[in-house]
């Protein structure tokens, strides 16, 4: 099973300068539902000013920052103003580049004093659509846009001017009259926590804030979680997902303030689970130096295997293997996950059945420091090549490895003539606990020095925030570092 993760978010908004004036920072935590490569309509309303801002936009690809990505121009992508309630006056909007935009591109700010509808407008060739240009910013240098002194635009709009962009923080300063309010500054220190079911309680993420008004706590799913509406202890009660809000109202000093974090509950019987869409998932590629080596992690299709290059076939045979996971203690062992099959072709057509795959696809395993994989029963497959939907492979047979320390792998084969595309995501281990065989406790020097490793059986010398396993004498016990 992962660490508890504890994924560090970008704040959203920062305190006043001074009175009046109001600093917003959008990132895309800001658009949490964004996906990679997928251009969609999103909105987000501001807890300081009130502003509602709609955008047309991607998420970046990993290697790019995974921030905020702006289509080319004339393609309708961009972030506009559709509402204004406190009547906030644009001061400067500042970009902070992310990774990969290219030297020639800025982005473009447009300013009205009446309300956009949708991004769309800032192609719109009608009066008044598009608003008056206030100027552009140079992405590569984070460069900044100021409006000319003696403008009062209360609706901005901004787009890529020329080609595909990619930033980190849109930074929009306001003015509003008479407004001496600070941001609420709630922040917990991470944006996600996994935690086993066995915990039974779990503290919550620290919280920090600004605001002198009290926090209420809230559970989205209480049939997975609760929480203390005061403490923000949280309290197990079923595997699965529930996200814990922490809110404050809003009171003569500062505005309302809300922060969030996901947490994941999981069962006791998972000893590993990932989505497999990032490299902290542990898996790894295993190849022969001389050959083409096929395996990559995306985003969205997760562990990507593809032999094809250059617009050709190119042999190869590699393994995407896991990191070492610790099956001591356990039985019934499985493994499951999700997998699509495609491009399976041969001069051109393709494959006639998808159990021709089984010729260049297998699920193996080994213990760990052995160099042979054993190959392990077939995975469901799915009804046909395609790219949707995801077949379940259902569960696989682990329990030859019950109580050892394995390494699961996915081994993919192309020829020079046959290399199609296996994607899998979602990889789940799972084996009960084998209370005959389980480690007994006996008595111990309390003198004697702990170590600690992580649960890829890793050691750890100084273990921080997280789950680990103890090992003092001939004690094991899996614990908790607060």
């Amino acid at each position: 099973m992962k660490k508890i993760l504890l994924s560090l978010a970008v704040a959203a908004l920062s305190t006043t300068a001074f009175a009046g004036e109001v600093q917003e920072i959008i990132t895309i935590d800001n658009f949490p539902d964004a996906k990679v490569n997928t251009y969609s309509d999103f909105t987000y309303t501001s807890n300081t000013t009130g502003i509602t801002y709609k955008a047309q936009l991607t998420k970046a690809p990993e290697a790019n920052g995974s921030c905020l990505q702006f289509r080319s121009k004339n393609s309708n992508s961009g972030l506009v103003i559709t509402a204004n309630p406190k009547g906030a006056v644009f001061k400067s909007l500042k970009v902070e580049n992310g990774t990969g935009t290219a030297e020639t591109r800025t982005f473009d700010v447009y300013g009205k004093n009446a309300a956009y509808t949708a991004p769309t407008q800032l192609y719109a060739t009608a009066a008044g659509d598009q608003g008056t240009k206030i100027g552009s910013a140079k992405i590569t240098e984070n460069g900044t846009v100021t409006a000319d002194a003696g403008t009062n635009y209360t609706f901005i709009g901004a787009r890529s001017a020329d080609g595909a962009c990619y930033i980190s923080k849109i930074i929009i300063t306001y003015e509003i009259a008479g407004d001496t309010k600070k941001n609420a500054e709630l922040k917990f220190d991470g944006i996600s926590a996994t935690v086993y079911m066995a915990e039974k309680t779990f503290p919550g993420l620290t919280l920090t804030k600004a605001t002198t008004a009290a926090v209420n706590y809230e559970s989205s799913n209480p049939e997975v979680a609760t929480v203390d509406h005061t403490t923000g202890v949280v309290t197990l009660v079923a595997p699965g997902t529930t996200t814990i809000e922490a809110q404050a109202s809003e009171n003569d000093e500062y505005y309302e303030g809300i922060a969030t974090y996901t947490l994941t509950v999981l069962s006791d019987d998972v000893i590993y689970t990932d989505a497999c869409t990032t490299a902290d998932c542990g898996f790894t590629s295993i190849f022969a130096t001389d050959t083409f080596n096929p395996w990559s992690i995306d985003a969205t299709y997760g562990l990507k295997a593809s032999a094809y290059k250059d617009n050709k076939a190119n042999a190869s045979d590699a393994v995407m293997a896991s990191p070492v996971l610790d099956l001591t203690g356990r039985k019934n062992c499985t493994l499951s996950f999700e997998h699509v099959l495609n491009q399976f072709k041969l001069n051109n057509v393709m494959l006639e059945t998808v159990d021709q795959a089984l010729q260049y696809i297998s699920v193996v395993a080994r213990e760990d420091g052995a160099t042979e994989w054993t190959k392990l029963s077939n995975p469901v497959l799915p009804e046909k090549y395609a790219w949707s939907p995801w077949a379940k492979s259902g569960d696989i047979d682990l329990s030859a490895f019950d109580g050892k320390n394995i390494q699961i792998g996915f081994r993919y084969i192309s020829t020079t003539e046959i290399a199609g595309t296996w994607q899998i995501k979602n990889v789940e281990v799972k084996g009960t606990k084998d209370s005959g065989t389980g480690v007994v406790d006996t008595l111990i020097d309390e003198n004697t020095p702990a170590v600690y490793y992580n649960l890829q059986g890793v050691r750890v010398d100084n273990p921080a925030k997280g789950l680990y396993i103890k090992v003092q004498g001939n004690k094991t016990t899996k614990v908790l570092v607060k």
